[in-house]
């Protein structure tokens, strides 16, 4: 039933993306009537990938909006997801994909939890392996990152 009710919808939502030169689409509605449901099976349907914002399951994710430079925005909700957007490309990448391509094995990362620091490897899908470490620091500790960082890491 559910898709029935979208069909519609989604199909003019595959039209606007097959614009090429398409403005930006506000999806509005009252609560609980399907606006993320639609949009993540258009995202599904249209093979696009999608990164879910929501301040109130993640309140964190509302300073990464403090910015008005639409760069540093996305560069503050990769370190908060870590997904990322790839240049040019409009496609999310996995931190490990990130890690691998930039040739790191330290990442940050930005929420509201207590500091910690993860130690893992994971096979990426060219079947490189990579061994990494993230550093998780709530965001009030922001401007001391890299004096953590260094701390952290030294023991």
């Amino acid at each position: 039933m559910q898709r029935f009710l979208h069909r519609h919808e989604i199909d003019h939502l595959m039209q606007w993306a097959a614009q090429p030169q398409r403005k930006p689409l506000v999806v509005r509605g009252a609560r609980q009537v399907g606006k993320s449901t639609l949009v993540r099976e258009f995202a599904r349907r249209a093979q696009m990938p999608l990164l879910e914002i929501d301040f109130e399951r993640n309140p964190e994710q509302r300073e990464a909006f403090a910015a008005k430079d639409p760069a540093r925005i996305l560069d503050t909700l990769a370190l908060l997801t870590g997904r990322t957007l790839a240049a040019g490309t409009g496609s999310l990448k996995s931190l490990h994909q990130f890690l691998g391509e930039k040739r790191s094995d330290l990442a940050l990362r930005l929420n509201a939890l207590p500091p910690s620091l993860l130690q893992d490897s994971k096979e990426l899908p060219d079947g490189a392996a990579i061994s990494y470490r993230l550093l998780s620091l709530p965001l009030y500790l922001a401007g001391q990152a890299r004096w953590l960082a260094a701390e952290l890491l030294a023991t």
